[in-house]
């Protein structure tokens, strides 16, 4: 796995998820992150609904490459997807209870 770009936000690749120090060390499992990409082929940008079934997300997701910037975490993940997270969102369900309210 690549390393952070900066030690602004470090970030650590486990087996099925990216704990990320700056956040509390929060954790946040590959398929989690893939199934709330925000991107416009992922959820309408008029409505906000979601364009994918969760089950539609590969059980073997994970991130071929990752980087910081600008407050922000951009993953390109190994079904060629590429995801941009702002650091807010992430914050917002970085402990595990606001993570299973998210779905």
């Amino acid at each position: 796995m690549p390393a952070p770009s900066s030690q602004q936000m470090p970030i650590t690749a486990e087996m099925q998820s990216l704990s990320i120090k700056s956040l509390g060390r929060a954790v946040f499992p590959y398929r989690w992150l893939r199934d709330s990409c925000q991107c416009p082929s992922c959820v309408h940008p008029s409505t906000r609904q979601k364009l994918h079934r969760t089950s539609d997300i590969r059980r073997d997701v994970a991130p071929t490459q990752w980087a910081e910037t600008s407050n922000c975490l951009h993953i390109e993940w190994n079904d060629r997807h590429r995801s941009t997270y702002d650091l807010d969102f992430l914050e917002r369900y970085a402990s595990p209870e606001n993570l299973a309210a998210f779905h």
